[in-house]
């Protein structure tokens, strides 16, 4: 008969519950060091620490985590396992910068950032031409009211002619007979003037089947001439 001393197998566990012991706090620790922390510094050109928002991304799991440093322009990522990271600093007003950091486990980075005013960027959306493109150009495309009269219009008015007609049923026209000759008169549309006289300023334009009726010498209008 074998007899085992007392206590005789606490004597046996003990090696084992050591090992374990060992081995645990060797993984504790291990796990301690795989993982590695960055502390943000953000400045302004002159050196003054300034609130901006940040992103870091792990490059290789896609992980992004967003912050805020405080008014001292500080911020400490901690708990980062190691691999390679892109840092991006913004703030409005000034131009976002963005950094690559690899980090190796347990190590502790410092990352200064200076931040610098944007330039002020400009745009212009061009949306139709200046002046208005001339005939076949839809009354719906024209930045303007646009006033008609068709020839039974201008046959129960009355009128003169195509002056007088003007005068009498378009809206801001109105004519002077510098002359004194009713047939030959200025006739003026919103401050611009079309004449037949030589060396008034002309501005109004005159067309017939997309022809600019002006004459040649003067650029005058003749209107008794027209049709």
């Amino acid at each position: 008969m074998l007899r085992i001393p007392k206590g005789g197998s606490h004597v046996r566990w003990r090696p084992f519950f050591c090992c374990s012991i060992a081995l645990i706090c060797s993984v504790f620790l291990l796990g301690q060091t795989q993982t590695g922390e960055i502390r943000v510094q953000v400045n302004d050109s002159s050196g003054a620490a300034m609130e901006a928002a940040g992103k870091i991304a792990n490059g290789a799991t896609g992980v992004v985590n967003s912050f805020e440093t405080d008014p001292q322009g500080l911020y400490n990522i901690g708990n980062l396992p190691a691999g390679t990271y892109r840092l991006e600093i913004s703030r409005s007003g000034f131009a976002s910068q963005t950094l690559s950091i690899d980090l190796a486990a347990g190590a502790s980075l410092s990352e200064a950032v200076t931040m610098v005013v944007s330039a002020t960027a400009s745009k212009v959306d061009v949306v139709g031409t200046t002046p208005l493109a001339g005939v076949g150009l839809a009354v719906k495309e024209i930045p303007a009211p646009v006033q008609t009269g068709l020839d039974r219009d201008i046959t129960q008015s009355g009128a003169l002619d195509l002056s007088d007609f003007m005068n009498r049923r378009l809206d801001g026209v109105f004519v002077n007979e510098v002359q004194g000759n009713p047939f030959q008169p200025d006739v003026s549309y919103r401050g611009y003037t079309a004449s037949p006289l030589l060396g008034t300023p002309h501005v109004l334009s005159d067309y017939m089947a997309g022809v600019r009726l002006k004459q040649p010498f003067g650029a005058v209008v003749i209107w008794d001439l027209l049709p």
